[in-house]
């Protein structure tokens, strides 16, 4: 049998024949068992060792630890937990910030808030 004598690859892919079937070689752009998908991953898009992964009409990036964004092209300034005290760490530009929890503050939460009366006062405690 001449599995291929419909042409059952598309976009220029070359078909073979096969005991049982048919094998496609895709060209270079598509992929998939009869290369009809685009081979959104072909240029490479993610950054710093991020890998892609394609999808039905783009791609996605899973970013090594350190990194995130799109396509991986952000440092995680979080990874290391920076944030004390239960306070959540905001990714930013060029660093981090931290929104510290009630009764805490500081760059990184470290400092407790004292409060006297109706009064705040920043008292600077290390948790060092």
């Amino acid at each position: 049998n001449d599995f291929c004598l419909s042409g059952p690859c598309s976009n220029g892919g070359t078909c073979n024949n096969e005991l049982n079937g048919f094998t496609c070689t895709c060209t270079p752009g598509f992929l998939g068992s009869t290369c009809e998908a685009n081979d959104f991953c072909l240029s490479g898009p993610c950054s710093n060792g991020g890998t892609c992964n394609n999808e039905l009409n783009g791609f996605t990036c899973t970013c090594i630890p350190g990194f995130l964004g799109s396509t991986c092209e952000a440092n995680d300034f979080c990874l290391s937990g920076p944030c004390s005290n239960g306070g959540t760490c905001n990714n930013e530009l060029s660093g981090f910030t931290c929104t510290c929890i009630p009764g805490f503050s500081g760059s990184t939460c470290k400092g407790m808030l004292i409060i006297t009366g109706s009064l705040y006062s920043k008292l600077l405690l290390s948790f060092y």
